[in-house]
């Protein structure tokens, strides 16, 4: 068992267990308002296409909350969701709103790899931003990987042999990655034993590398890890 908590970065369980530290994620307009840690953002599929700048409002509220530690999930959806300018104009919003509050962002990104990237580069965005679910092309992400801004963060696709998402994580330096379970309901444990089998390294290793790499990116949260 590891000595430090388990960081679950990105999670859309209310549960909680003693010895993780769980990042719940909000989407407005569809979830009920958060409950401890939590990260909040107006995610692609679920844009009111009628009152998008009243989600915009919704979320500055809720993004401003000390215990909000990162905006999103947010993104570029090429498969479900809205219409494609509208999707990039509530994602570049929201970019512009982790500036402003000085958070990082979560984003979602199915098939769009480009268009993310060129969004942020719109924006000059100079903040930290994590990568979520990885389990992709890894030419995909390509682009991300000089980036001293951009983390990786990796679920249940790790537990996969052969997956993209294990090929991918094999290669990046521990430095830039995280783990999490999103809409999965297995245990964060789980991803973390597979995880660091995967590197080579022991669950205490890798659980402390973790641990240093939320406390460099989000540092609203830092205080909650004790």
């Amino acid at each position: 068992m590891a000595s430090t908590p388990f960081i679950n970065i990105h999670s859309h369980s209310r549960s909680t267990e003693s010895d993780t530290i769980r990042v719940y994620n909000c989407i407005i307009g569809k979830d009920e308002d958060p409950v401890g840690l939590f990260s909040a953002g107006i995610h692609p599929w679920y844009i009111n296409e009628d009152l998008p700048e009243m989600q915009l409002s919704e979320l500055f509220v809720l993004a401003s909350d000390d215990k909000c530690i990162a905006i999103g999930e947010c993104g570029l959806d090429k498969l479900k969701g809205s219409a494609p300018d509208l999707q990039e104009s509530v994602f570049r919003s929201q970019i512009e709103m982790a500036a402003a509050l000085e958070k990082p962002l979560i984003i979602h990104c199915v098939k769009r790899f480009a268009e993310v990237l060129h969004c942020l580069e719109a924006e000059n965005f100079g903040g930290r931003f994590m990568l979520h679910g990885i389990n992709t092309n890894p030419e995909n992400i390509k682009p991300f990987l000089q980036m001293q801004n951009a983390f990786f963060s990796f679920g249940t696709a790790v537990l996969q042999p052969g997956s993209n998402a294990e090929t991918i994580f094999k290669s990046l330096d521990p430095e830039k990655c995280f783990l999490e379970t999103d809409d999965r309901s297995t245990d964060i444990k789980n991803v973390y034993f597979r995880a660091a089998e995967i590197k080579g390294m022991s669950v205490n290793e890798l659980s402390d590398q973790v641990l240093r790499n939320y406390k460099k990116v989000f540092v609203h949260g830092i205080d909650r890890t004790k």
